[in-house]
């Protein structure tokens, strides 16, 4: 049987990047459901999030004061999750309504795995947080980010985060439930404000775990394993927030995001 394999993107411009997507099977997963699973949003069509709440099969969570919703000044489509002045007030946007994951990965059977999401966040200079990736389903709680910024929720996760020690710093790292995080690349980017950024991962099938930014990898490879610091065989939704480390308005904008898993 012929293997359709999407090659299309760029490393520059807004569209997926090819070092990750170049042997993802799109065409043929979409044409048939029993090969595996492919999820994508341009956004282009978002009901608002005022109150914590769903939106689709979205689940949003924000504090009072806070929004989730489209841009009008964007036409191709581009969602804000903004924050107030409030210290400490986060906004996060989830999948599975924030009671399913999407995607799994499970060291005695590895099936290969795609994420990217293209992202821009409006402060970089003051305290703040900030998570892209794939996190345990549930985790939309106020504290994705915990309150003061200096880490994480103890889920599961694997993705790219921000914290108030290094605030233009995007890290590339994992963690297992209440373990220690591993960080695979500090800084693996140096952010700047209002610039887009595409990061993505994967996992191909003898389970080696790659990141990227801007359509190159970062990092060393990671051989995942049933290690304790690995989310091994764990339910993982795709998820974005931020949360404001001072009392200054702060946001973070999402213009598209993609997953792919083979059955």
């Amino acid at each position: 049987m012929s293997i359709i394999v999407q090659d299309r993107g760029y490393v520059a411009g807004r569209g997926p990047s090819p070092i990750i997507w170049a042997d993802c099977p799109v065409e043929e997963i979409i044409a048939d459901p029993t090969k595996g699973i492919h999820f994508f949003d341009d956004f282009i069509n978002f009901a608002p999030i005022t109150t914590a709440g769903a939106s689709g099969g979205y689940y949003g969570y924000i504090d009072g004061g806070n929004t989730i919703q489209q841009l009008a000044t964007e036409i191709n489509g581009v969602v804000r999750l903004a924050l107030d002045t409030t210290d400490d007030d986060e906004s996060c946007l989830i999948t599975g309504g924030n009671t399913a994951g999407m995607v799994k990965v499970l060291s005695t059977a590895f099936k290969k795995l795609w994420f990217e999401a293209r992202v821009r966040t409006s402060e970089v200079t003051t305290a703040g947080g900030l998570f892209v990736g794939l996190i345990e389903e549930a985790s939309a709680d106020g504290d994705l980010v915990a309150d003061g910024c200096g880490a994480l929720t103890t889920a599961d996760y694997v993705g790219f985060r921000v914290l108030d020690d290094d605030n233009d710093g995007l890290d590339a790292a994992y963690r297992c439930y209440n373990q220690t995080e591993q960080v695979v690349q500090n800084a693996a980017q140096v952010l700047e404000a209002d610039t887009w950024y595409k990061v993505g991962l994967s996992v191909d099938e003898t389970g080696i775990l790659r990141y990227y930014v801007n359509g190159a990898q970062v990092g060393s490879n990671v051989q995942w394993s049933d290690a304790a610091t690995f989310p091994d065989g764990e339910e993982l939704a795709l998820a974005i927030a931020r949360k404001n480390g001072t009392g200054a308005a702060d946001s973070i904008d999402i213009d598209w995001w993609r997953c792919a898993q083979l059955a």
